[in-house]
């Protein structure tokens, strides 16, 4: 059973040791509060905010960030002249894949365009894209090379059409229904 009315500050909880917070929030209808929390890009957020008034918003929570001596969030990444996007892993590319599809402006603002992400550190993009039925950007350019499974990633995500023939699938075992609508 949810804990649905559940609606009270928790933003000053200090969560910088928590790995996995998967379905925290999951059906909390009520949900709203800005939390104002960082985190590393290693924390578990699968389902996070799922079925909560924060599914869009992600209530404030700063992923890719660290607590700094003064309280505040700064990014834990450090981009290179030869390197503009975030370096993602298989958690952090489904939360920043959320903020995407919800607000693209704002997303961008926290990872960069969605066409620069770094994604040579994802293993699993199984059905990163299910259901964006109005998602068509240009994600050609994404290292697919260490992804084993794709399971229903483009799953009725019926206006995606961008060249992704350049992909390196080599390593993918399971593709069971990428493209179905």
């Amino acid at each position: 059973a949810e804990a649905s009315a559940f609606n009270q500050d928790i933003g000053d909880w200090a969560v910088q040791s928590v790995t996995d917070m998967s379905g925290m929030f999951a059906d909390a209808l009520e949900f709203d509060q800005d939390l104002g929390w960082c985190v590393d890009d290693i924390v578990d957020l699968r389902g996070v905010f799922s079925g909560t008034l924060c599914a869009s918003t992600s209530c404030g929570v700063k992923v890719g960030q660290f607590v700094t001596a003064s309280g505040s969030c700064e990014s834990t990444y450090a981009p290179t002249a030869y390197y503009d996007g975030v370096h993602h892993t298989d958690v952090s590319i489904r939360t920043a894949v959320t903020a995407w599809l919800s607000d693209a402006t704002a997303a961008e603002a926290t990872y960069g365009h969605i066409s620069t992400w770094e994604t040579g550190g994802v293993t699993d993009m199984d059905e990163l894209f299910e259901d964006a039925s109005s998602f068509n950007e240009d994600i050609s350019a994404w290292d697919t090379s260490g992804v084993t499974s794709m399971v229903e990633m483009f799953k009725e995500a019926s206006s995606f059409n961008q060249d992704v023939g350049g992909w390196s699938v080599g390593a993918v075992l399971d593709m069971e229904e990428m493209f179905a609508t």
